[in-house]
């Protein structure tokens, strides 16, 4: 089903005192390559209190490095001190017909003018004026540039990896990287929702709150504007990360904590993901369990999963009834509460070995008004409707 998805990132304890790193490794709202394991953001956060984050005690850094970084979970190219264009595409591939141009956005896009044997003329465009025209051999790097705001910015390089020279002549491009002709200026003062950027320098980019942050038991509260949420248990001082999509899209990916597995040496290697470290799992906040694990194991001599290597599997833990007229239930197997489970990262209802899982479609002491004709939805198609509503008048 299309739409927007919510992301699960650690569980944090919220109480007075404690200290709690979020990163690109353990955080999905950030940025992190999975090809070279490469994070740049991180954010620091100091409760003073239960729930209370005093003013600048909350730290977003997005660190640069070989002049790339990440800001609010994309990976940018940085121009200059305060000046980042958005990575568009990273170590990607491309084939390049005549007739068939590479837009880059803006205005801008490489042509492909002609190829004569191992070569090919290559011309960079904007609003289809030419910029630049380079004629380059097979193998050979290539780099445009784009004047933004007065000054040349490299906004497409890569490799000319093939040149097929024929009636419908064709180039292959590899290694590319793309950016954006749309820089983002970021300056000291600049604010960002409650926060303020506090250093913009060739080192890293920083900002700290402007404001007290609180969180209080059974509150949805924002950190980073579009980036990263906090859910906050209704009786704890206990807390989810969260990153909310905010585009329809039709497929995606979720990421887990990574695990390393090191293969130097001759031991067998194992990982073991859990609900603190892959939120896709299912995670009971308020009691603070999870039941879903998913195991690893990788034979010493082989270099994949051998039959039987990945286990999941999922174990059932009772709970309580939130509504306390159910603690007496009438039968000894769910007196007090019942037994749950997550399968496939979704809650359920564990009956017994022989009955198997159900969904819990309800289970709040919430208190409802029904009047003379109003519907209940309890899910899965049932209802319950009040026709009528008879009372006894006499005194």
């Amino acid at each position: 089903m299309e739409g927007a998805i919510e992301q699960r990132g650690p569980i944090v304890n919220i109480s007075a005192g404690e200290h709690t790193i979020l990163n690109g490794e353990n955080c999905p709202g950030f940025y992190y390559s999975t090809s070279t394991g490469t994070y740049y953001e991180s954010l620091e956060l100091n409760f003073s209190g239960d729930g209370l984050i005093d003013t600048g005690n909350a730290t977003y850094t997005s660190k640069i490095s070989y002049g790339s970084t990440a800001f609010f979970g994309k990976k940018y190219k940085v121009f200059e001190n305060g000046l980042i264009t958005e990575n568009l595409v990273s170590y990607g591939s491309r084939d390049l017909q005549r007739g068939n141009d590479y837009d880059l956005g803006n205005g801008y896009k490489l042509v492909l003018r002609g190829v004569n044997n191992d070569s090919a003329l290559l011309e960079l465009q904007q609003n289809s004026v030419p910029v630049t025209t380079e004629s380059l051999e097979e193998g050979s790097k290539f780099k445009f540039n784009a004047t933004i705001n007065g000054t040349k910015y490299t906004i497409l390089e890569g490799t000319l990896s093939r040149v097929l020279d024929s009636k419908d002549p064709i180039v292959s491009l590899s290694s590319v990287s793309q950016y954006s002709t749309a820089p983002i200026e970021i300056n000291v003062g600049d604010q960002y929702g409650s926060f303020e950027v506090t250093e913009a320098t060739d080192k890293k980019i920083e900002l700290k709150n402007r404001v007290p942050i609180r969180m209080q038991p059974g509150d949805y509260v924002t950190i980073l504007k579009d980036l990263i949420d906090f859910r906050v248990a209704d009786n704890v001082y206990r807390a989810c990360s969260y990153n909310m999509t905010k585009d329809v899209i039709k497929s995606y990916q979720i990421k887990g904590t990574s695990l390393t597995v090191n293969r130097s040496d001759s031991s067998s290697d194992s990982c073991v993901w859990t609900a603190d470290s892959f939120g896709m799992l299912y995670y009971d906040l308020e009691n603070n369990f999870s039941t879903e694990r998913l195991e690893l194991n990788l034979n010493a001599e082989d270099d994949w999963i051998p039959e039987g290597g990945l286990v999941y599997e999922s174990s059932p833990v009772k709970v309580p009834y939130k509504n306390p007229e159910m603690r007496n239930y009438g039968e000894n197997a769910f007196d007090g509460g019942y037994s749950v489970l997550g399968w496939d990262g979704e809650k359920y209802a564990y009956l017994g070995d022989d009955q198997g899982i159900v969904n819990v479609l309800m289970d709040d002491n919430n208190s409802r008004c029904l009047y003379s004709g109003d519907e209940w939805d309890l899910g899965e198609g049932y209802t319950l409707r009040v026709d009528d509503i008879e009372w006894d008048k006499s005194i």
